[in-house]
């Protein structure tokens, strides 16, 4: 639970999800994420768009058409028109310069302004965001401009006013500026303007590097704001690979090598046109190149490399998964042992790199068992059981009576069974059906619920009336014979770091022994803990859910506000939002249940209605919780029977 209110960012789960699935359709990538940052850009290697914190404080419609234009302009501009080579190149030029930083986000300025039209032609339907995004910013940089003038930062306010005049109609001559300052802008934003001619980044960046020598002359210090971000770390080392991209991107394992025989001696006849690859301990007659990860090293110009040919494709899959070489050629028997390993490989979690959420990948579980319970725990547990009794007795007679009912009920109107009383139909229909029966259906509901409770440190003054609530979850389902079971969970946040994110499934009930006699006095076992990473322990019980036969499977979950964990602050809405998603495409109903103990705040509100929708319960005072608890059930309950 996060306790600090007034430091959160309120995330709003279904815009980023809206945010996610726009910026994936229109750069066609599957895997983009999309997340929030002090200034927008696109992570070409990480398939990372970030959308700027620049848009918080506006009003909520603003907010959000401004964070969708710079989702358009990365996802349309920068993700498919940008050649990040040529910024590289650039950067790497700009890094003698005194004047660096202020070079770097010139090209950014340029390159931004230069997508804006071809965004635009792409997708007509963006281009009032893409106004209200320039007029914006425009009112944004003349506010900056004074505040650098009067502090003298030179450099800043030259890239204010480039910006401004850049952007607008003609009628720039209205600001304020130093005579120094306008004498160096105006030669500046006549060559600069003819970045919407330019049709590449090669073309814009060789415009920005034209303005050296008269920045050069005018700037004596560099910038000290960041106001465009221009994508080149990590580029130095991508740029290596660019030939290597299309034979191997890792080292090899070993680095032996042998002497090259000559061809000749070799052998290895050329009637049959072998090949092999550079890096097998010795020639064969292999009749494929395969990429390996270990092997000895051979002599072999570059330009000996064979051209590709059609077939070469044939046995892609056995590539994919090929193992270290041991220099022979490949039987049938290793071709079908690749091929099982292949398979193997994508049986693993569906194939997926985070099978519980990018979110929770260095997230680990520890499931930990419920002990045998203490004479007072019994005793406690009694007295609770005796304050619950009523609403446990009211359901269950409300159940029995609907089963009993439904039970009972005839079939009409069918061609076979028993002869109703009324033959009417025998003269006024031309297919009489006269017969009806009775249903033969076992008494026993075929459901089984599971119950996740929140066992974080903001629980602390919550959990004792939450037992009760529990409690009453359980007496009723056993007595209704329903499986289900109760489990409680926690992130331990003393041992979390960055890459390591030991959680705690604590099992409280097991489906096995929810219906045993005597059992439920391990619910007092539950108390207090650490952090709640929501998201990850409803996948977990997803899982647990999809195991049980029933047909119908439900999942509440008690929860006293948003997730907070390690690493998981900015992401726990939307990661827990997905997981209930996914749950619910399993056919499992997801419930949400808020505990507090005073008014609910609007914020908290949202919250719950951002990760389960509908589908959720708002208590303010816990205390009253078996009040709202036996309704749910009957709810429930009565609608698996329908």
């Amino acid at each position: 639970m996060k306790y600090l209110t007034f430091v959160e960012k309120d995330v709003d789960s279904f815009f980023m999800m809206q945010c996610m699935d726009l910026a994936r359709s229109l750069t066609k990538q599957k895997e983009l994420q999309v997340d929030y940052n002090y200034l927008s850009y696109y992570h070409p290697q990480d398939q990372m768009l970030y959308m700027s914190r620049f848009w918080d404080p506006f009003p909520d419609q603003k907010k959000k058409l401004g964070l969708k234009s710079d989702l358009y302009i990365q996802a349309l501009g920068f993700a498919q028109e940008t050649d990040y080579l040529s910024i590289l190149d650039y950067s790497r030029a700009s890094e003698s310069l005194s004047f660096s930083s202020f070079a770097k986000q010139l090209l950014a300025m340029v390159e931004e302004l230069r997508l804006l039209e071809p965004c635009v032609r792409k997708r007509p339907g963006i281009e009032q965001a893409m106004l209200i995004r320039t007029q914006t910013y425009r009112n944004y940089y003349q506010e900056q401009l004074t505040r650098h003038i009067e502090r003298q930062r030179w450099a800043e306010a030259l890239l204010c006013v480039l910006y401004i005049r850049l952007t607008s109609d003609g009628a720039y001559s209205v600001l304020d500026i130093p005579f120094e300052l306008d004498q160096i802008c105006e030669p500046l934003t006549t060559e600069l303007i003819q970045l919407y001619e330019c049709d590449s980044t090669n073309e814009a960046a060789r415009l920005c590097m034209k303005q050296w020598p008269r920045l050069e002359a005018f700037l004596k210090q560099d910038m000290h704001v960041q106001y465009f971000m221009l994508f080149t770390h990590q580029l130095q080392a991508a740029s290596t690979d660019n030939i290597d991209d299309l034979t191997r991107k890792n080292q090899l394992k070993n680095e032996d090598s042998i002497e090259q025989t000559n061809a000749e001696e070799s052998e290895a006849h050329e009637d049959k046109l072998p090949s092999w690859h550079r890096e097998t301990s010795k020639p064969t007659e292999s009749f494929l190149q395969f990429e390996l990860e270990s092997g000895t090293k051979i002599h072999l110009l570059g330009q000996g490399i064979r051209e590709a040919e059609d077939g070469d494709q044939a046995l892609g899959s056995v590539q994919a998964s090929s193992r270290a070489s041991t220099g022979s050629d490949f039987t049938e028997q290793e071709l079908q042992q690749a091929e099982r390993d292949v398979q193997e490989k994508d049986h693993t979690h569906g194939g997926k790199a985070y099978p519980y959420g990018k979110a929770n990948q260095f997230a680990v579980v520890r499931y930990l068992s419920a002990q045998e319970p203490s004479i007072e725990d019994r005793q406690l547990y009694a007295q609770y059981t005796r304050e619950v009794r009523p609403w446990v007795r009211t359901l269950q007679n409300t159940i029995n009576k609907t089963l009993e009912h439904k039970q009972h009920a005839p079939f009409r109107g069918l061609h076979v069974g028993r002869l109703q009383r009324n033959l009417l139909p025998l003269w006024t229909d031309k297919q009489p059906r006269l017969f009806y029966k009775k249903q033969q259906q076992s008494n026993e509901l075929d459901a089984c619920f599971a119950l996740l409770v929140d066992c974080s440190s903001s629980m602390l003054d919550k959990m004792d009336q939450t037992k009760k609530g529990i409690i009453l979850f359980h007496e009723a389902l056993a007595a209704l014979k329903i499986k289900h079971s109760i489990h409680g969970f926690w992130e331990e946040a003393s041992q979390s770091t960055d890459t390591y994110q030991p959680n705690v499934l604590f099992n409280a009930l097991s489906f096995e022994q929810s219906c045993w006699p005597n059992s439920g006095p391990e619910i007092l076992q539950l108390s207090p803990q650490e952090d709640n990473r929501d998201g990850y322990m409803i996948r977990l019980l997803t899982e647990s859910l999809l195991k049980q036969s029933e047909k119908h499977r439900i999942l509440l979950v008690f929860s006293d506000g948003e997730p907070a964990a390690t690493g998981y602050d900015d992401q726990g809405i939307v990661d827990t939002y997905q997981a209930v998603l996914h749950a619910r495409k399993q056919g499992i109903t997801v419930i949400g249940v808020f505990l507090s103990t005073e008014d609910i705040q609007p914020q908290e509100q949202q919250a719950m209605k951002n990760i389960y929708g509908k589908q959720h319960l708002l208590i303010n005072d816990v205390a009253k919780l078996p009040e709202h608890m036996a309704p749910l059930l009957k709810q429930l309950i009565l609608k698996q029977i329908v």
